[in-house]
């Protein structure tokens, strides 16, 4: 579906706006927000919402997936930082550390 920015459409066809806005927002790919939004100098407010386009989607799988592969990473991390070093040198420590995380 092509992006349409509904202020652009409110200012050239009110009624059809109202249609969109009203499907879009009764949508089940639709979230609510706890807010509304206030057009300036408008008497009328509308409940704010986002709607799940297939863009918004793929950018919140990838940082899904990001997010998973850091948490593997930080475990790793707490659980290197934790074992017990087999030398006494920093340096060792940190070698042992990395090695352990990559």
């Amino acid at each position: 579906m092509e992006s349409i920015h509904l202020n652009a459409l409110f200012h050239s066809d009110e009624h059809k706006w109202n249609e969109l806005y009203q499907s879009l927002y009764n949508s089940p790919l639709t979230h609510v927000l706890a807010f509304d939004i206030h057009p300036a100098k408008s008497q009328r407010h509308y409940p704010a919402f986002f709607y799940y386009t297939e863009e918004l989607m793929q950018t919140t799988i990838s940082l899904m997936s990001q997010m998973n592969e850091l948490t593997k990473i930080a475990n790793r991390l707490s659980c290197a930082y934790f074992e017990p070093a087999s030398g006494n040198s920093v340096v060792h420590n940190h070698k042992k550390i990395a090695s352990h995380v990559l």
